[in-house]
């Protein structure tokens, strides 16, 4: 809003929130990949395409499970158990 009133040019994406997967590094936050073994991860960078996000001007809310290691679809390989879809929790979450 402060760069909206300022005048200040906004990116394509100013203002969009979005939702990582937890397999990108965020810098200062936790990264685990769905695995117990990185459980305790900080990122310590943040990947190259979360900062092109942030610099079209999206803004990271969070972090969203993944199967461990990015390796399936649905979070059934996931240490940190499934997630289900809101709409149909009869159908994987997807992505």
């Amino acid at each position: 809003d402060r760069q909206l009133a300022s005048g200040a040019r906004l990116g394509p994406l100013a203002g969009v929130p979005i939702a990582v997967k937890d397999n990108l590094c965020v810098k200062g936050t936790v990264t685990t990949a769905g695995s117990r073994i990185l459980e305790n991860f900080v990122a310590p960078y943040t990947a190259t395409a979360i900062e092109r996000l942030q610099q079209a001007g999206a803004i990271v809310l969070g972090k969203t499970n993944c199967d461990e290691f990015g390796m399936g679809s649905s979070t059934e390989a996931s240490a940190f158990g499934r997630t289900h879809n809101p709409v149909d929790v009869t159908r994987v979450p997807g992505g």
